[in-house]
């Protein structure tokens, strides 16, 4: 894999990437392209890494949708409180 370092013209920044940033608007080459080959990690690593990415997300999802639920039952008994018209 052939990558080098770019820098952001909107924001100023550098990454290394690969050849295809130099493509895209808003980058421009500041190195030459180095051949990288990056040595695989164990599959086992991968999973539960990605696994505990995952229970994350889902834990912080449960907590947005717990949120939101009880604002809605707030807002339901609030509604429930107001006196009826007679």
């Amino acid at each position: 894999m052939k990558i080098a370092k770019f820098k952001d013209t909107e924001y100023g920044y550098e990454s290394v990437c690969v050849e295809e940033v130099e493509r895209c608007d808003g980058y421009i080459r500041i190195s030459e392209y180095v051949d990288v080959e990056f040595p695989p990690l164990k599959h086992k690593e991968v999973v539960l890494k990605e696994v505990e990415a995952l229970e994350k997300q889902k834990t912080k999802v449960q907590a947005e949708a717990h949120n939101k639920t009880t604002e809605i039952d707030r807002r339901i008994g609030e509604l429930l409180a107001l006196p009826s018209e007679v």
